[in-house]
């Protein structure tokens, strides 16, 4: 994100299926005091521009998940779960890293 970046927490993982929140008053506070710091120094943010070529590692949580990524153009298989990519920009990471999201939260 960048050294200037303003982050919130308002959650805390425990694992896959367990978090801790904090009350939705308290995250609204400070969600909105982050907001009116970041606009009172936006001028002072550096740009981050990540280096290209851009590459991606994912573990998926079921190994046919991994087989069906594998049909991506690029792909290379690191181990039973996790495929390796790597994209000429940022920009086209994401949209496979966002393809891949979507197409794993199908059932197979």
């Amino acid at each position: 994100l960048g050294a200037d970046a303003i982050v919130v927490t308002t959650k805390q993982s425990h694992g896959a299926l367990a978090g801790e929140n904090i009350s939705p008053n308290r995250s609204c506070a400070l969600l909105r005091a982050a907001a009116k710091e970041a606009t009172e120094k936006w001028h002072a943010a550096t740009v981050v521009t990540p280096p290209a070529p851009v590459s991606i590692e994912i573990e998926f949580d079921r190994p046919v998940y991994a087989d069906l990524a594998l049909l991506v153009d690029g792909a290379e298989r690191i181990s039973g779960r996790v495929v390796r990519f790597e994209r000429p920009t940022f920009r086209e990471a994401f949209r496979l890293l966002r393809l891949l999201t979507v197409l794993c939260s199908t059932p197979v």
